[in-house]
């Protein structure tokens, strides 16, 4: 229902614009566009009732509701290298903000165990201080209480050939009760992993009817077109007797070829995440040698293979983009046809 973004330009706010995630706040500085930004999904039926963002745009906070539940919502960026007295000061100043429905996110660059770095070789003294005010505020770190003593990273520095856990999901010490499953995935087109939360079961979940229709981007796919000709072909050949009329017979082949994109479309991503799920394997089983042993040519494999995946990913985004057009497109029309 959420995601948040440590990435964001503010002057094309206009611009962000994704089917499904209509609410998009963000925040940024003149003088420097990156920023951070949160979406909210439609179903989720949010409503904001505050906003506070940094004049630096290294924060936002959202405080509201979600199917009428509370929460306040932080994503936040701490720069590398000064990210220890960053957050000090900064989570004071949200000190009066923070409450028992908190749940904070964003890449923090600071590890807060010796678990959080493949090396081990941290910053005790301000691992402590960040842990500290961490405490006073009853902020948890989600991932590490669900998992406990698991290893896993999401930042891989090639230069270093070192892991670390800078990336955080924290809640309140009452909000973690709902919590139930904390993994990190991979995300297209950043070096950084991302974390996904489950938070209760039924939390916020809103039932949404979906109407199908048709992607042309999977006409381009030589495998589809040869598989709805052959459908067609079929089709006139075992239906077209003389005996039944053109609308009946066009109704029908609709229903037919409907049901053969479907499947068709399954089938295509279900390759594709069966692909991308042997190179993550591929990847996981690299980064555990590199742990155990640093060598140059396994930091290099590692790269090579997260470019394969965001190849793959490409291909996906350039989908959604077509998708998203054709979406809006339609509902701009739809629109001028109303007011005309």
């Amino acid at each position: 229902m959420l995601s948040s973004r440590n990435t964001y330009e503010m002057g094309d706010t206009h611009k962000v614009r994704i089917k499904g995630w209509n609410k998009t706040f963000g925040a940024s500085t003149d003088r420097k566009k990156a920023g951070v930004a949160i979406m909210i999904s439609d179903k989720a039926k949010a409503q904001i009732d505050l906003i506070k963002r940094d004049r630096e745009g290294k924060y936002i906070l959202l405080k509201g509701s979600i199917v009428n539940e509370e929460i306040s919502l932080i994503n936040m960026y701490a720069p590398n290298g000064i990210a220890s007295k960053f957050l000090i000061e900064k989570l004071g100043e949200l000190k009066e903000e923070i409450d028992s429905k908190t749940i904070l996110v964003g890449d923090l660059n600071q590890p807060l165990s010796n678990l959080d770095k493949s090396n081990q070789k941290i910053n005790k003294k301000e691992v402590k201080e960040v842990n500290e005010i961490l405490e006073k505020l009853e902020l948890i770190d989600i991932g590490r209480k669900i998992n406990r003593n698991k290893k896993e990273y999401t930042f891989f520095s090639a230069p270093h050939g070192t892991f670390t856990k800078i990336d955080h999901t924290l809640g309140h010490r009452n909000m973690t009760l709902k919590c139930r499953k904390a993994e990190i995935i991979n995300a297209a087109f950043s070096d950084h992993k991302a974390i996904k939360i489950l938070i209760g079961k039924g939390t916020w979940r809103a039932k949404s009817k979906i109407n199908w229709k048709l992607n042309n981007m999977i006409l381009q796919n030589q495998i589809v077109r040869e598989e709805i000709i052959e459908t067609i072909n079929n089709f006139i050949e075992e239906n077209d007797k003389g005996e039944t009329s053109f609308q009946t017979l066009w109704d029908a082949a609709k229903a037919v070829l409907r049901g053969k994109f479907i499947s068709l479309s399954a089938y295509i991503n279900k390759l594709g995440r069966t692909e991308i799920k042997e190179l993550e394997m591929q990847i996981k089983k690299l980064e555990n040698e590199q742990i155990k042993n640093p060598q140059k040519k396994t930091k290099v494999e590692i790269l090579k293979i997260k470019g394969e995946i965001n190849e793959i990913e490409s291909d996906r985004t350039i989908e959604l983009i077509n998708k998203t057009r054709s979406w809006y497109f339609e509902k701009n029309r739809q629109n001028r046809q109303r007011t005309g």
